[in-house]
């Protein structure tokens, strides 16, 4: 477990710190008024037209870095109340934040109504903002520190860096069970197997998410742990009843619906046991009003994944699909790439609407959470801008990257340690086998003497020989070799070593832990979780033994150790 001292230093240091006195409204502690609320909601709703209701619930992708490169035209086209921020929208911190206020500015004048400006700031593998805030490493690093502590803190310092800059909604936490090591779309993604303590670190990162102006989103309903295969390219069967799913799946959206989660998103996975029309939860009645409105009361924001997916389109084309996720229960329908798909599924629900397939009533039943949600957090009302000086001070500050290192630190596992050949021997001479240098640099760093042999991200199997034989030859006088991998093809170099070599083989996952089950014989084995720097600088001091593996394995892996001397 975390140092308890340590952590409560850091909150300290957080809540005293003097970096975010723009700012003295914290959600946690203000009041939010209901009834006041629902007066301001139904005088706004009554005073909007049916094509500005529907564009309300719609949620765009868009091409540029210039509001009006293509935002404008969306709004103007199909009064969008919505739009989803991409790496390929975001240049610097300038950029981003002129941007999201020409956006609202726009979005005020010509809707009335503010918009949401949504991004997936997961942290580790799903970061949309890379070069400048706070890199996190991801949810699978907080599951192996067990600690709702730091959990609440990811969640509210992910959130000051993205009000600071005007994103009001993170498409996160992943709230998905992991149960399936060939799960390849969500794995490090989740906190992890157990679902209690993916409840208990899904709600913690959900409260510091929701303690500034920002929603969360508890992804993907109903859970997406135990498949495999991608909903991109085709539909995903989980083979649960609901009595099964409750009890694992299921159980941490009850989690985030009792504690307020503003938004929860689909996922675009079917579940025959539940609805057996095999259609995926987006466009499942039985499964988004029956389960989630119904049993589970859960009342906020509901949104699609991207609508453009294979397993959505492939029955009827999206116009088809946008109605039939409103029908199903849906409030906001997300369309991130083609202009076509925007105009049919704007199209299609207008059309709907005006031919009685849509009751009026549905529509606003659907507007009136949105038009909740974003005056709960506070959208409507007037704050002064922070200046880019201001917005460079505190994004990515340094007491934020001292809680993204810690993290990082208490999550490294070690699974496997024969003869305790970690840490390495300081006077030792290794080979470091890696898809990057980084890991490399910060060895030589700390006093480890290694000679590095890159390799790429995916390898052939018989690109795998030729790595594993180039390791072999670099440096005959090598004490050991160290492995770093992303995915099971890497792990083949370990196993090749391992079954030519004499000498002792660490493999160090820097992504899912499963690859465990692919090794054969290695002499020890670490998971990192992450291929972020932060990830690889605590895994370089564990293996330098500066520091102290002390992350719990937050899943099951196949072949449990048993340690043997």
């Amino acid at each position: 477990m975390p140092s308890g001292f340590m952590v409560i230093l850091l909150i300290l240091n957080f809540l005293v710190s003097g970096l975010f006195c723009s700012d003295p409204i914290d959600q946690a502690s203000f009041p939010i008024d209901d009834k006041a609320i629902e007066k301001k909601v139904e005088k706004t709703i009554s005073n909007m037209t049916i094509e500005q209701k529907i564009g309300q619930m719609m949620m765009f992708g868009f091409k540029g870095k210039k509001s009006s490169d293509d935002v404008f035209r969306l709004i103007d086209k199909y009064h969008a109340g919505g739009f989803v921020i991409f790496t390929h929208n975001i240049e610097d911190q300038n950029q981003l934040v002129s941007f999201n206020r020409e956006v609202q500015k726009y979005s005020r004048q010509k809707n009335l109504v503010p918009s949401f400006i949504a991004i997936d700031q997961e942290g580790g593998k799903v970061l949309r903002i890379k070069s400048f805030g706070t890199v996190l490493p991801g949810n699978m690093n907080i599951g192996a520190t067990q600690s709702a502590e730091l959990s609440f803190l990811a969640g509210k310092l992910t959130a000051i860096d993205l009000e600071m800059m005007g994103i009001n909604v993170n498409f996160a936490p992943v709230l998905d069970v992991n149960t399936s090591k060939f799960n390849d779309v969500i794995g490090v993604r989740s906190f992890g197997s157990d679902p209690d303590m993916v409840s208990k670190l899904g709600t913690a990162y959900i409260r510091g998410i929701q303690s500034r102006r920002v929603s969360a989103t508890a992804k993907h309903f109903p859970g997406h742990g135990n498949t495999s295969g991608d909903s991109h390219f085709d539909i995903i069967s989980l083979n649960r009843t609901y009595d099964e799913m409750k009890a694992v799946d299921l159980k941490p959206f009850y989690e985030a619906v009792a504690n307020g989660v503003d938004v929860i998103m689909t996922g675009h996975i079917s579940v025959p046991k539940i609805d057996p029309s095999g259609k995926p939860a987006t466009l499942s009645k039985k499964i988004l009003t029956g389960i989630l409105r119904e049993q589970m009361h859960y009342d906020g924001v509901v949104v699609t994944d991207d609508m453009e997916m294979r397993s959505i389109t492939k029955d009827g084309g999206i116009a088809k699909a946008a109605v039939e996720a409103i029908l199903a229960g849906c409030d906001v329908v997300t369309i991130v790439w083609t202009d076509q798909a925007k105009d049919d599924a704007y199209t299609g629900i207008l059309n709907a609407v005006r031919n009685g397939t849509i009751s009026s009533a549905r529509i606003d039943e659907s507007v009136r959470r949105i038009l909740k949600t974003k005056m709960k957090r506070r959208m409507f009302e007037e704050f002064a801008d922070p200046n880019i000086e201001e917005v460079r001070r505190v994004v990515g500050n340094k007491l934020h990257q001292q809680i993204a290192q810690l993290i990082a630190e208490r999550s490294i596992t070690v699974v496997k340690n024969l003869k305790n050949i970690v840490p390495f021997n300081a006077t030792g001479r290794f080979v470091v086998v890696s898809p990057f240098s980084y890991l490399s640099e910060e060895l030589n760093i700390l006093g480890l003497n290694n000679t590095l042999v890159k390799m790429k991200l995916r390898l052939s199997h018989s690109e795998a020989i030729k790595i594993a034989n180039r390791a072999m030859k670099e440096d005959k006088n090598a004490d050991a070799y160290l492995v770093a991998v992303l995915d099971q093809s890497q792990t083949d170099v370990a196993n090749i070593i391992k079954k030519y070599s004499s000498k002792p083989v660490i493999v160090a996952s820097l992504d899912s832990p499963y690859v465990y089950s692919d090794l054969i014989n290695a002499d020890a084995y670490l998971c990192a979780y992450s291929f972020r720097t932060q990830a690889l600088k605590a895994l370089a001091d564990v293996l330098a033994g500066k520091s102290v593996a002390v992350g719990i394995l937050p899943v099951v892996l196949d072949n449990t150790y048993t340690p043997s001397l």
